[in-house]
């Protein structure tokens, strides 16, 4: 049987797991933690997010249900009470940094795909660009006004 990947392993496969180990090695984020290290915490996060979890009991009862796939990431389930001390304990700055670097990097990929738009679009003959001066369109709004 073929193995199929979960969407939730979809997205964490998006996120940049080596600056996030090195935010936790700066904040000392895992220093003296016995049971929940600070991935399991971000993968339980992650989780309650996208599931629409509103409780700690619910974030608890559906990590356990998928407790298989956890452990496959790499992860374990959290207890209600070890995920409030962990959110209560534990550096958030972590947290924002790594909010910051996938900002940084969504900007830039976003970027990109527009130059590669603009390229296509002038390739697939929607019109030539206009010249770079104050008064003229962006990019972007060349390409929406010639090829929509």
């Amino acid at each position: 049987m073929r193995h199929h990947n979960s969407v939730f392993h979809e997205v964490l496969k998006h996120l940049p797991w080596g600056e996030f180990e090195r935010l936790v090695q700066a904040h000392g984020a895992d220093c003296r933690v016995r049971r929940l290290t600070t991935k399991s915490q971000l993968v339980a996060l992650l989780y309650a997010q996208l599931s629409g979890a509103t409780s700690l009991r619910e974030i608890e009862a559906g990590l356990k249900s998928h407790q298989q796939r956890l452990y496959h990431l790499g992860v374990k389930p959290a207890c209600r009470s070890t995920l409030a001390d962990a959110n209560a304990l534990r550096p958030a700055e972590v947290f924002a940094e790594l909010f910051a670097i996938m900002v940084r990097r969504m900007q830039r990929g976003l970027r990109r795909s527009l130059a590669d738009t603009v390229y296509w679009s002038i390739r697939l003959g929607c019109g030539s660009m206009p010249a770079a001066s104050s008064g003229r369109a962006s990019p972007s709004e060349f390409v929406a006004s010639k090829c929509m």
